[in-house]
């Protein structure tokens, strides 16, 4: 008993060190790849590639070679069971389905920041989305509105600040 409780210490001890000399190159790692996915998001103006439509103010983009879910900042749209929800969701799959974003963060306040980009509340990261048209820059959030697929959201993004009834309501004008 006394052989198997010293086999098993010293097993332990082993991985004690082992761990104590991996998590620096871990966290070295964990810091490298997300300074690679924080120059693909921030870095110079890059095109991001659009690899699913979420909702109407929801999509993903190819960033790092992995998907990264994008909130489009300043708007709500109707959620999943209300009405007009799948008319916002197949217009911004429309607009920008399978073409290239470039993302910008210029007046988001959010709750949280995360490695320097604004995040909601479910963890996406918001942003201003624009697409190109016929030569110029369309900002997706302002197109959404005027077309009538989306409401203005309120500035501060911690929580929504009117209750569904109205923005609904708002949807509905």
């Amino acid at each position: 008993m006394k052989r198997e409780m010293d086999e098993l210490r010293r097993v332990t001890k082993q991985l004690e060190n082992m761990w104590r000399r991996l998590l620096p190159a871990c966290c070295v790692v964990g810091v490298l790849v997300g300074l690679v996915i924080g120059f693909e998001l921030k870095g110079p103006a890059r095109d991001l590639p659009v690899v699913r439509i979420v909702d109407g103010d929801t999509f993903d983009v190819q960033a790092a070679g992995k998907p990264m879910r994008i909130r489009i900042a300043a708007i709500d749209t109707p959620e999943r069971g209300e009405r007009g929800f799948g008319e916002a969701t197949e217009y911004l799959r429309q607009l920008i389905e399978g073409k290239n974003v470039r993302l910008s963060y210029e007046d988001i306040e959010p709750r949280r920041w995360i490695f320097g980009y604004p995040v909601g509340p479910f963890g996406r990261l918001l942003a201003h989305p624009h697409v190109e048209v016929d030569g110029g820059e369309l900002d997706v959030g302002q197109e959404m509105i005027d077309s009538g697929h989306a409401v203005r959201w309120p500035r501060r993004w911690s929580a929504r600040t009117e209750p569904a009834e109205k923005r609904q309501e708002e949807r509905e004008k």
